[in-house]
């Protein structure tokens, strides 16, 4: 799922927050920490936190997604039964 939506800049604010809270890949895909939605606004408050520049820069769903697949995160629909998934979980560990 390579989307046309995903911006640069957010894609790699993305990449910045995996990097600080220490992501690394897991072998299943963790329900239990969060959706692709949910994992975007944690992006959102890294950004605005004292130590980040970016202060109230938005982030896309699209733009964490394609951060997450960049990077080599597995994804899974939310929702199995949508045809076209909209937010996924991932196989993903973190600090934070």
């Amino acid at each position: 799922m390579k989307t046309n939506y995903a911006k640069p800049e957010e894609v790699e604010a993305c990449k910045r927050w995996l990097k600080a809270v220490q992501a690394k890949t897991t072998k299943t895909i963790r329900r239990n920490r969060g959706s692709s939605y949910g994992l975007k606004h944690d992006v959102e408050r890294w950004l605005c936190s004292d130590a980040n520049s970016e202060e109230g820069m938005y982030i896309s769903e699209h733009s964490f997604i394609e951060a997450m697949r960049d990077t080599k995160f597995r994804l899974e629909p939310v929702d199995k039964s949508e045809t076209e998934p909209s937010s996924f979980c991932f196989n993903i560990s973190y600090k934070g």
